[in-house]
């Protein structure tokens, strides 16, 4: 049975991400390219080994659900001037922090 701290860290991790995936659906809405190679090759073998999920090779956003916690803060942090200068500021301040 897992333990409260790791059903907190798990609940934690998970929301960070998924406010993560939405900062990048705003970015996504405004630039053509979210993705580098690396990236979109990285998160099509991720979600290709996840059988049981489908998903549109062509489309970065979709793709963005096959990379980790750390390489979305990097999508964010490298299009973080086409964020609003509220949430820049916030990431970059979380990014001096870490």
């Amino acid at each position: 049975m897992a333990t409260y701290q790791r059903v907190a860290l798990f609940i934690l991790f998970d929301s960070m991400e998924t406010d993560l995936i939405s900062h990048l659906r705003d970015i996504s809405i405004v630039s053509d390219e979210l993705l580098n190679s690396i990236e979109r090759n990285k998160a099509l073998l991720r979600l290709q080994k996840r059988e049981s999920q489908i998903f549109d090779p062509s489309d970065d956003f979709e793709l963005v659900k096959g990379l980790d916690l750390g390489d979305k803060y990097q999508i964010l942090m490298r299009n973080k001037h086409l964020l609003d200068n509220s949430k820049s500021d916030y990431f970059i301040g979380i990014n001096s922090v870490i």
